[in-house]
């Protein structure tokens, strides 16, 4: 999915020191939105503006989803990665 330019850079995040993850806020109430709370209703939980779709807003919500993913595929299937510097033609 595209979206426009000009909404690339709408939001702001806070990130947490002490977590690995990041806080939305909300432009309107600035409340910290986390991911689970707008993974499926696409509003601030606090004043329940609607958040604009974009680039940003959907790497924040699917980012750690797709990371997750791709590290159970590794552990699950470890022979289909190979080191960088090995030589596929090798048999």
């Amino acid at each position: 999915m595209s979206y426009s330019p000009e909404s690339i850079e709408k939001y702001k995040f806070k990130h947490f020191s002490n977590l690995r993850e990041k806080a939305l806020i909300c432009p309107k109430c600035f409340g910290m939105v986390m991911r689970d709370d707008i993974e499926f209703f696409i509003k601030c939980p606090f004043c329940n503006s609607s958040l604009e779709m974009n680039n940003q807003l959907e790497d924040y919500i699917l980012k750690p989803v797709i990371e997750q993913w791709i590290y159970r595929q590794g552990s699950a299937f470890p022979e289909i990665y190979l080191d960088v510097g090995s030589d596929i033609s090798r048999g």
